[in-house]
């Protein structure tokens, strides 16, 4: 059984789509163990880099179909985004009243 997500690297053209490919480790009732498929040859510490996934869970770190794992994708980026906005303005608002206040004391000194 696979498992997919995907995530978004930059790169010398501006980035691209990754889709990264997982493979069942072992399966409980309650979920799976997955481990990058690349890891599988034995050569790696597989306790290291083997993933819990709840079957049933809303979100999960990857899917069993790549048209789940792209929707997936999307609403992680989605709210990236969204919580990335929200810093900005934090910041700008930050700044821009840092800025005022050493303007203020500036002209106290003056």
């Amino acid at each position: 059984m696979k498992f997919y997500r995907y995530e978004f690297r930059l790169d010398q053209t501006g980035g691209v789509l990754a889709l990264m490919e997982f493979i069942l480790h072992k399966e409980t009732p309650m979920g799976y163990w997955i481990i990058p498929e690349w890891a599988d040859s034995g050569w790696y510490n597989v306790k290291r880099l083997k993933r819990w996934v709840l079957k049933k869970s809303l979100k999960r770190y990857a899917y069993p179909t790549k048209e789940e794992a792209l929707t997936n994708y999307i609403e992680r980026t989605k709210k990236r985004k969204m919580i990335l906005k929200s810093q900005i303005i934090s910041c700008e608002t930050g700044l821009r009243i840092a800025e005022n206040f050493k303007e203020k004391l500036l002209t106290i000194k003056s």
